[in-house]
């Protein structure tokens, strides 16, 4: 069901409303960023302009998804994790903030900088998340993202390539089956 906006800020404030969460607003602008290609920045210098009826269209088709209860991070397509950028899918979990606490743990593991040489293996990768968080947080150290999942697996090489991480590899393997 579309609905005729008279202005992007309008559509905003509708489509809070349906959330009718503490996060709707921020839900709605990040959806509406998606289907817009924009920023926030650009949502505010814009909010009086109108909002395309084939725009429109797309947003509410994200905003019902969302009310159905799929993940946000699905539906923008990324999630933010130790400071990095990634993209994720359904083909991986979402990357969790408490997660960030076994990045912490592993980096008071790994000395910076290192005089030997260090390799970590991260298993059952994802999206890569916790190996590129290290990759990137320890540049010296050697660090191999493995997944039994194709699909999981390039997401996880994508997210590595865009942040051009040089530290880390990946491999296709069943936990420690494939490894060496």
């Amino acid at each position: 069901m579309s609905h005729a906006y008279s202005s992007i800020e309008q559509a905003l404030q509708r489509a809070a409303a349906k959330l009718n969460s503490a996060d709707g607003a921020i839900e709605a602008r990040l959806l509406l960023q998606q289907v817009l290609g924009v920023n926030r920045a650009w949502l505010i210098a814009h909010a009086n302009d109108a909002l395309q009826t084939n725009r429109d269209a797309e947003f509410q088709a994200l905003l019902t998804r969302r009310l159905a209860g799929e993940p946000i991070a699905y539906l923008i397509r990324q999630r933010e994790f130790y400071g990095l950028t990634l993209r994720v899918s359904p083909a991986t979990l979402i990357p969790r903030p408490d997660s960030e606490t076994l990045v912490d743990a592993a980096l008071e593991k790994i000395p910076h900088p290192s005089t030997k040489p260090i390799t970590v293996l991260d298993l059952g990768t994802g999206s890569g998340a916790i190996a590129l968080a290290i990759a990137h947080n320890r540049p010296q150290a050697s660090v191999l993202a493995v997944d039994a999942s194709d699909a999981a697996l390039a997401l996880a090489q994508d997210n590595g390539s865009q942040l051009k991480l040089s530290n880390v590899q990946f491999a296709l393997s069943n936990w420690y089956a494939n490894l060496a």
